[in-house]
């Protein structure tokens, strides 16, 4: 049996648990058992004590009062035999001893015994106990003895009270003494008796007893341990069979378990009764629905694993397929593009030459990814055979340094081939090693400054050792295994300072792989790479590479001299134009295109080749009106840049388009989050590009122009507010109560009030010109100036004003703004009570209310005029009512900007609730009408937008 198993663990518990069961109930029955006994032992001897010692004291009486009636016969010879013969003949008593004062007249003690007299204090307190004893355990015995006291008290008239002692001879057996003195007939002390008794016997019987408890407690415990043994047994027989349930389906569930892990799904769980609800059923149940999900995920997975391999065999070939069709134009284009650089069409200017270099440089670089792609996908399959011989490397190093010379650019950097001429050939395929060490030497110069890039060899045995060694930034300890990997680089970050797409040095260890070689770097931050692979040594003589490849080094040579690296330098981009773009690329190649673009255009284009570098222009002052910002660029992202723009110029000031090659829609929101305007995804559709780069600065004109507009709206709406008349001046009116209210819209209206004093009259204007915005509002302060004008120059026939003004607001909108605008315009004019009280009405606008005596009549204007500035002569449509203005009464004018005010349902506010709320409140002050509209009206339209100034004129006779 494991004692690790369950049912072993089970069984061993259990077992503890009726052995230490059983012992407990042993040891309490036994231990209870002991204490009975011993309790009893002690009541035996307790008994048998007190009658040895009432047995003394009554013979200790009866021989005193014996020896004190032969006392009074005078008969000393009988004394002395009664003490003797009292000695021999009783076996406990030991001994008896007649004193007289300090004269001994008879001893029959032995010399062994030593006298100890033990105080009285606690011989009491011992008789007290033993009484107490007997008391307890045996009731009938104490009064027999207290019968007998009682008995022999009577007859003992001649003596005194007995004393005890107790005493131990030399063999330690204790002597219990009795000390009664003996009387003569004048009950005067006559002498002393002093009787040993033996406790002997007592102590025998004692022992006796003792040896009956122990032989009883052994049988008891032998009788115990024999039932506890066939407990035990059978106590096991019961946890086996309860182990054996318990453990039994739990053993099943661990099998199965064990079957589940090992992947067999359809091992059966131990469920004992359908709807069991017991702890294992419960378990089991869990085990059997994980075991049947598990078995349905792995199916699961297996499919999608076959799907993915499927996938990735698709992939791999459709990458085949691709490449291979992608040479083909790739050829063409590169060859074409050559011929035009040797000339094949005339000689070209340098511009030109220039981006056909660039055309052919991007070329080379796509078709090199092409081929390493290729590659990468046959290395996959195992699909490429070498073809083997004798190689210089030496020779190879030297073609390959010539080709990557261009790839410095305008770098400090030097190339050094440190082969050794005696170098041994090795044993590989020529165009394989020249991959393998233009990507090795590639990677070396991508990644160095300045410095040198250094290839140097050695041979062992049966091996080369080539190093491509440079001075570049180095690699991390944690990336030297992992940068050989598919796909990766030592830094993939959006503003990692190095391109590529990872695919060089893993082609590079699969080919050196095939040659049955190893690959290997050693790098330090900051103090340069040492790139390691080994090729076989092979037993022939190598051909010379150098002669057969002089055609192809010349041409490198004379294209190398002939035309600018697209790295060295740009031609210069057109500063003039409408527009100022400023384009941040670290790809010389990306700017020129955009340069192109953008200077066939008319657009003055800035290139920088860094964010740093667009920011370090920005803070000299320049500020272009549209941004063209690379994402991926060394040192600092383009979102970066943008963020750090944002902290100067919002949105509609600097748009700012994100041009990138990342087109998953987290770039987009990131990209706008930065605070981009825009996203367009490489490569950039030309006419997309332009049209785009148009719409951002349309909206940005539009939200310029918007923005004076709105400043100038603002002007005038607050020239409005103060050419109103002021509390102080209506308040200089003492014939009438006036109040006045003017609210303009977002957009500025052309509502206008006013109020005039002169020639002990008074002039009411009120007046909405047509449409919203600033036109409308100029127009609203034009006729507010020439109804002043008017005035000032002595027009009081209000038929001729109204004429007059018309013909002056005609000339100045219709003929000199050429805008369609005009406004309707009434003219009220109120003689003062002196003269009655008359009021004068002229010119065409909302219905004017009256109020007489809480009754509401409306007056409609629309036969008193025209539409003023419409018409340069409106004098045949002009016209004029007069009406009695009495104590009291309430004259209101409004724009419609009250009564066309909707509520959040769009219903109208309407002249009807105008009325009402003016009919309610006729009897107030005017500013008590006003406030009372006012608010009738906000609450009316509630959150809705107000579309028109509101203006409201109440005046009433005092």
């Amino acid at each position: 049996m494991n004692i690790h198993s369950i049912r072993s663990r089970l069984i061993i518990t259990m077992l503890s648990l009726v052995i230490a069961l059983l012992a407990t109930l042993t040891y309490v029955q036994i231990q209870s058992q002991h204490d009975l006994l011993e309790k009893e032992l002690v009541k035996r001897e307790t008994l048998l004590r007190d009658k040895t010692l009432l047995r003394g004291e009554t013979f200790t009486q009866n021989l005193a009062n014996q020896i004190s009636i032969e006392l009074a016969a005078f008969n000393f010879s009988q004394i002395i035999e009664l003490i003797q013969t009292s000695v021999k003949t009783d076996a406990e008593l030991d001994y008896g001893i007649l004193m007289r004062g300090s004269e001994i007249i008879l001893d029959t003690s032995h010399p062994e015994i030593e006298f100890q007299l033990e105080p009285e204090s606690d011989d009491e307190t011992d008789v007290e106990d033993e009484a107490d004893v007997e008391d307890e355990t045996d009731t009938v015995d104490e009064t027999d003895i207290e019968d007998q006291t009682e008995a022999d008290s009577k007859e003992s008239t001649f003596i005194q009270a007995i004393q005890k002692n107790i005493l131990h001879n030399k063999n330690g057996q204790e002597i219990v003494e009795f000390i009664v003195t003996i009387q003569n007939s004048s009950d005067e002390a006559w002498g002393v008796l002093h009787l040993g008794f033996s406790m002997s016997k007592v102590a025998a019987e004692i022992a006796k007893s003792r040896q009956d408890i122990d032989q009883q407690m052994k049988k008891m415990l032998i009788n115990s341990i024999i039932m506890a043994m066939i407990f035990l047994f059978f106590g096991f027989i019961i946890v086996l069979i309860i182990s054996s349930k318990i453990s039994k389906p739990l053993v099943e569930l661990t099998n199965s378990a064990r079957e589940l892990a090992n992947g067999n799904f359809s091992a059966k769980m131990p469920i004992h009764a359908a709807g069991s609800q017991d702890e294992i059923s419960v378990l089991a149940k869990a085990f059997a629905d994980m075991a049947n999900n598990l078995q349905a995920s792995f199916k699961t997975l297996e499919t999608k694993n076959a799907e993915l391999k499927l996938l990735d065999k698709l992939k791999d070939e459709f990458l085949a397929n691709t490449s291979h069709e992608l040479r083909t134009p790739l050829n063409g284009i590169i060859g074409i593009t050559e011929s035009l650089i040797d000339g094949v069409a005339g000689k070209l200017p340098k511009l030109a030459l220039t981006n056909l270099t660039m055309i052919v440089t991007s070329g080379r670089r796509l078709a090199n990814l092409v081929n390493d792609i290729l590659d990468f996908s046959k290395l996959k399959q195992q699909d490429i055979a070498l073809q083997l011989k004798p190689l210089s490397v030496r020779e190879l190093v030297e073609i390959v340094l010539m080709l990557s010379n261009p790839l410095k650019g305008k770098k400090d950097l030097e190339l050094i081939n440190a082969i050794p001429d005696n170098l041994p050939p090795a044993y590989a395929d020529e165009n394989r090693v020249q991959q393998i060490l233009t990507n090795l030497i590639g990677n070396s110069i991508k990644f160095t400054e300045s410095g040198n890039v250094t290839i140097t060899a050695q041979a062992d045995a049966d091996n080369l050792t080539i190093i491509v060694s440079d001075t570049g930034i180095g690699i991390a300890s944690d990336k030297l295994e992992s940068i050989f990997g598919a796909f990766e680089q030592a830094e993939g970050s959006t503003s990692r300072d190095y391109g590529g797409t990872g695919l060089g040095l893993a082609v590079t260890k699969k080919l050196v792989g095939l040659h049955g070689g190893k690959v290997w770097v050693e790098s330090k931050i900051g103090e340069g790479s040492r790139f390691i692979f080994t090729l076989p040594i092979a037993e022939g003589e190598a051909e010379s590479i150098l002669e057969k490849s002089s055609l192809l080094t010349n041409k490198i040579t004379n294209n190398t001299d002939n035309t600018t690296s697209p790295n060295e330098s740009l031609p210069s981009p057109s500063v003039h134009g409408q527009f100022k773009v400023l384009i941040v690329d670290d790809e010389p190649v990306n700017l020129q295109v955009l340069i192109n673009h953008l200077s066939l255009k008319d657009y003055a284009v800035t290139p920088a080749n860094s964010g740093p570098e667009a920011l370090a222009l920005l803070e000299t002052g320049f500020k272009p009106d549209i941004i063209l910002l690379d994402v991926m660029m060394p040192k600092m992202t383009g979102y970066e840049v943008v963020q750090k723009i944002r902290e100067t110029w919002d949105l509609n000031e600097l748009p700012t388009l994100l041009l990138t090659a990342k087109n998953q829609i987290s770039d987009l929101v990131i990209g706008l989050d930065a605070g981009a305007n825009d996203y367009l995804t490489k490569p950039v559709s030309k006419d997309e590009l332009l049209a785009r780069i148009k719409t951002h600065l349309n909206l940005k004109q539009l939200i310029s122009e918007n923005s004076r507009l709105s400043a100038e709206l603002d002007v005038t709406r607050r020239i409005q507010q103060m050419l109103l008349p002021k509390e102080v001046e209506l308040e200089t009116i003492t014939d009438l109560d006036i109040a006045g209210f003017m609210e303009p819209a977002e957009e500025v209206g052309g509502d206008y009030y006013d109020v005039l004093q002169y020639d002990n009259r008074i002039l009411f204007g009120i007046g909405d010109a047509t449409g919203h915005g600033l036109e409308s509002g100029m127009l609203a302060l034009m006729t507010q100036s020439a109804v002043r004008t008017l005035l000032e120059h002595g027009e009081r026939d209000i038929v001729h004003f109204l004429n007059s003004l018309n013909g002056m607001i005609y000339k100045n909108v219709t003929e000199r703004m050429k805008v369609d605008k005009n406004l309707t315009l009434s003219l009220l004019e109120y003689e003062s009570k002196d003269s009655g009280g008359i009021l004068r009405i002229c010119g065409q606008h909302e219905d004017v209310i009256v109020v007489r005596n809480g009754e509401v009549e409306l007056i409609d204007t629309g036969e008193l005029g025209f539409m003023v500035g419409m018409l340069d002569d409106m004098s045949e449509y002009v016209a004029q009512m007069e009406l009695t203005l009495n104590q009291g009464d309430v004259v209101v004018l409004y724009t419609d900007g009250i009564t066309e005010a909707a509520n959040m349902d769009n219903e109208e506010y309407g002249i009807e609730r105008l009325c009402d709320v003016v009919k309610q409140h006729w009897q107030d002050t005017a500013h008590n009408i006003r406030d009372a509209v006012i608010e009738n009206v906000r609450s009316y339209i509630g959150k809705q937008t107000v579309f028109d100034d509101i203006t409201l004129l109440v005046f009433k006779r005092k």
